[in-house]
C-alpha cells in the first residue's frame, strides 16, 4: 500500500495542516496494520531482509519495531538464577551495530542458551548483568571465557 498525505496550507496564515488517516499515527508513514505484519514476521525464523522485502519498508523500519517491543519486556530477571556453570563468548553478527560483534552467554552443563546481547561492551554487559538479583549472580560458581585477545 502507499500513502499519500496531503497538506493544506492556510491562505492567510500560511501554515501547514496533514489529513487524517485513521490507520496511519500522526507524523508516521507506514500503517499500522504493516507494523503488525511486521511483528508477526518477528516472531518466525526469517532475516531482517526478507522481512523487509516482504512488507516493502527497509531495515531499519524493522529493527526499530523490533526495538519498539522493548517496553514490553520484563525490566529485571528477577529471582531467574543464572546457571552454576556460565559460558561467556562474544561472536561476529550481521546485526546493524557500530561493533559488529554480540555477547552470548550459555549454560556450561546442558548447554542451554541463556541470552545474546547486541553487543559486547562493557557497559551494556554491566546493565544486563545489574537486572539480576544477587542472589542470581551468587548462583555462578564458574565462569567460562576463552583468552582470545
Amino acid at each position: 500500500m502507499k500513502l499519500k498525505k496531503q497538506k493544506y496550507v492556510c491562505k492567510n496564515c500560511q501554515s501547514y495542516s496533514t489529513a487524517d488517516a485513521s490507520f496511519v499515527k500522526e507524523n508516521c508513514f507506514i500503517a499500522e496494520p504493516v507494523k503488525l505484519e511486521i511483528i508477526d514476521l518477528l516472531s518466525k525464523t526469517i532475516s531482517y531482509t526478507l522481512i523487509s522485502n516482504l512488507c516493502s519498508v527497509s531495515i531499519n523500519t524493522v529493527i526499530r519495531t523490533l526495538r519498539s517491543l522493548e517496553v514490553y519486556l520484563p525490566k529485571t530477571k528477577g529471582d531467574a538464577l543464572l546457571p552454576e556453570v556460565l559460558m561467556v563468548d562474544e561472536f561476529r553478527s550481521h546485526a546493524p551495530h557500530e561493533d559488529k560483534m554480540s555477547f552470548i552467554c550459555a549454560d556450561g552443563e546442558s548447554g542451554q542458551l541463556v541470552d545474546v546481547l547486541p553487543n559486547k561492551r562493557h557497559d551494556k554487559l554491566e546493565k544486563y548483568f545489574k537486572n539480576y538479583s544477587q542472589k542470581s549472580l551468587d548462583n555462578v560458581k564458574f565462569l567460562v571465557t576463552d583468552m582470545n585477545a
